[in-house]
């Protein structure tokens, strides 16, 4: 009898706590980053450069108090004109586990990114948080509704464990699992994952609920729609509000008696571990993207975001060539500018109702413009200072990996039309002059010479030749030639076009089109 009722004992402690409810809460206090939503970037820079002077006051006089630092630009913007002892207050609290750095540079809209800035949101934090002797362990992610599927192979592939995310889905509600609050294993496309906590009720949720019975009413709700674990994450924080909405949260509902339940203020690794602790790897997993909600702010600015755009794809190119190295002080520098403009608040337009004046929105508008040109104006003088060594010769980047045929413009003035040639290392090619209508950042020349060349992979090595005009004219407005081709308008509203040094008609009655549902050709 004894022997049995010892395994029935040992069975007993070995169940995990599944079925006992909900019985600790772990409010966890930061600031939400918006740059340039609450006031402009200029302000909400100089916000969090005091911020961290009273965080540290906070943290000396409330020893049950912690803070998470959501962003690294936040903590950025106080590390500037920080004293050493200032910073080895910081790291004291990081080791006493009281304040918690994210692997986070921003909120960002992951779709807009490409792989290069989405990887350097998480490694661009850790990199400078390194060098200062902080760990980090966590990445964060709030108000934006959803992420791009490769997120946690980069947090995996960079030692990231943990993700956690305060959703903002009031707009669009994308993520499908139902329920306020999920625990799971989140995959990439390459198998990298993330053990991630989402809330569906904001990361505003902490501040939201004002008294102690409101919270025990926020965990009954949970337990019933299917939250099957013993501790629950409360998010506390507003749009840089600072310190003061989390030890709001700390003096409402953390230093108040509940009958059966444990309230405390910590940090998302201290959930984190005590949830595996308690319940190992038992987490569903899954996978998928649930991003592109929000990413069509950027079209409020199509010019800027086509540079930022190019840029990004420019540098990830650079860096795979081994052109530019992760240590180069340029890199660093276009980098932050990509991930300012990339941050989920940069873009252009009148701004949220009621928070901005006239002023204050053109001087945020012009501030995220100028985070694309920067990033852009960076990237050209890194070009030019790497390339420009051989006189007389234009530096020609190939981005492809392997040789390719392709149409090279050059920006040159010319007065009318010019046919010539131009050398692309060392290989002659014939060139005409353009004039184009409009620009952008892939087609950002308006006048010059262009010309089919083949070019191979990283650096080539351009020069213009001799050019002359060429004879241009026009036949009753039936024809038009040059030295190369001859148009004919047809009486059919088709068009012949004639190649003169082949000798060859290379195409006949062109322009017709047969529309299906009319049987109709039209030009």
């Amino acid at each position: 009898m004894m022997k049995k009722f010892g395994c029935f004992f040992l069975i007993l402690l070995c169940i995990n706590p599944v079925f006992a409810g909900i019985q600790e809460v772990i409010i966890i206090p930061f600031s939400h980053l918006d740059i340039g939503f609450t006031a402009t970037p200029q302000e909400v820079s100089e916000q969090y450069a005091t911020l961290f002077d009273g965080l540290l006051e906070i943290l000396r006089k409330l020893p049950d108090y912690s803070f998470t630092v959501e962003s690294f630009w936040q903590f950025q913007q106080w590390l500037r004109n920080a004293s050493k002892e200032e910073l080895e207050k910081i790291k004291t609290y990081v080791q006493q586990g009281r304040l918690e750095f994210t692997a986070n540079f921003a909120n960002m809209h992951t779709g807009f990114q490409n792989e290069l800035t989405l990887y350097e949101t998480v490694a661009y934090p850790i990199r400078k948080l390194k060098k200062l002797g902080i760990d980090v362990q966590v990445c964060m992610q709030d108000d934006v509704p959803g992420f791009t599927a490769d997120l946690p192979d980069i947090l995996a592939d960079l030692g990231i464990k943990y993700l956690i995310i305060g959703l903002n889905d009031k707009f669009s509600n994308v993520l499908t699992l139902p329920g306020p609050s999920h625990i799971f294993y989140w995959e990439g496309p390459r198998g990298g994952r993330v053990l991630t906590y989402v809330t569906k009720r904001s990361y505003m949720e902490g501040i939201l609920i004002r008294s102690a019975a409101e919270l025990e009413q926020i965990v009954s709700e949970t337990e019933k729609s299917g939250y099957k674990y013993n501790v629950l994450p409360l998010l506390a924080a507003s749009d840089n509000g600072g310190y003061e909405p989390g030890v709001m949260a700390l003096i409402r509902l953390a230093r108040t008696y509940y009958e059966k339940l444990r309230v405390t203020v910590s940090t998302p690794s201290a959930f984190f571990k005590k949830i595996e602790r308690d319940y190992g790897n038992s987490f569903p997993t899954y996978r998928g993207d649930w991003s592109g909600w929000w990413e069509i702010t950027k079209t409020g600015c199509p010019y800027s975001s086509g540079m930022v755009r190019w840029g990004q794809d420019a540098l990830e190119d650079l860096l795979k060539t081994g052109t530019i190295s992760i240590n180069n002080p340029y890199y660093d520098a276009i980098v932050e500018k990509l991930l300012l403009f990339t941050e989920h608040t940069a873009s252009c337009g009148a701004g949220w109702p009621g928070l901005f004046t006239l002023e204050q929105t053109e001087i945020s508008n012009k501030t995220v413009v100028e985070y694309a040109a920067n990033a852009y104006s960076l990237l050209m003088k890194f070009l030019r200072s790497t390339f420009l060594r051989k006189e007389d010769a234009i530096p020609v980047f190939c981005r492809s990996n392997k040789p390719i045929k392709t149409t090279l413009k050059v920006p040159v003035i010319l007065q009318g039309d010019h046919v010539g040639t131009i050398a692309v290392n060392d290989q002659q090619f014939k060139a005409w002059s353009f004039s184009e209508p409009s620009t952008d950042t892939y087609e950002p020349f308006a006048q010059g010479l262009k010309a089919r060349v083949v070019l191979k992979p990283g650096l080539n090595y351009l020069q213009i030749g001799d050019f002359r005009k060429c004879n241009f004219s026009r036949t009753k407005m039936r024809i038009i030639e040059n030295d190369f081709y001859r148009i004919e308008l047809n009486a059919d509203l088709t068009f012949d076009v004639f190649d003169k040094e082949l000798g060859t008609l290379v195409l006949k009655s062109a322009g017709r089109v047969t529309r299906r549902f009319t049987g109709k050709n039209n030009e």
